[in-house]
């Protein structure tokens, strides 16, 4: 059974929290009550993160790592907008679910994803998006744990990803 997408603090280790909004230099997003809400996981209060916890990241997050997990390219490739932007590990950004699907195709059969979800936002009814880490693994011991950020469309009441984006965190020293 794989294990659901997490958030700091509420299944796992929190990061440092961010310094106060408004704060010159303050790197991390707030939560606000604005149409544009920004949920930062490690500085929001318990209610606020309880309710982000039903935001579209967490859900599309939740069918991704599923279909990943059990290797459905055709399933993955359904998850994304027609016109999605990706990016992976490759050197190339792609486009549309035929090259979605040909990404995951290519992934060898037994790798699993550990998905944190970091930041959420929305703006307005029909985008949303985010940021999360992840660790990538395979059953021979193969580990990548990068950062991914999202951009969601709703399209007929279904969230589908419109950009993802990832990128490798290399160990530090």
């Amino acid at each position: 059974m794989a294990s659901p997408v997490t958030s700091p603090g509420m299944h796992g280790p929190a990061a440092p929290a961010a310094p106060p909004a408004g704060r010159p230099g303050s790197p991390g997003p707030v939560v606000t009550s604005a149409p544009e809400q920004i949920t930062n996981y490690e500085t929001a209060p318990s209610k606020a993160r309880e309710q982000a916890m039903n935001h579209p990241m967490h859900e599309v997050l939740d069918r991704w790592k599923t279909a990943f997990d059990n290797h459905e390219p055709d399933v993955i490739a359904g998850l994304y907008t027609t016109d999605a932007l990706f990016q992976g590990f490759g050197p190339t950004v792609v486009a549309g679910r035929d090259a979605v699907r040909a990404y995951y195709e290519a992934v060898d059969v037994g790798r699993r994803a550990d998905v944190t979800v970091l930041h959420t936002y929305t703006l307005g009814d029909q985008v949303a998006g985010g940021f999360a880490d992840v660790t990538f693994s395979g059953a021979n011991g193969w580990e990548a744990k990068v950062h991914m950020s999202l951009v969601l469309h709703r399209e007929n009441n279904d969230w589908k990803i419109r950009q993802y984006h990832v990128s490798q965190v290399n160990a530090q020293d």
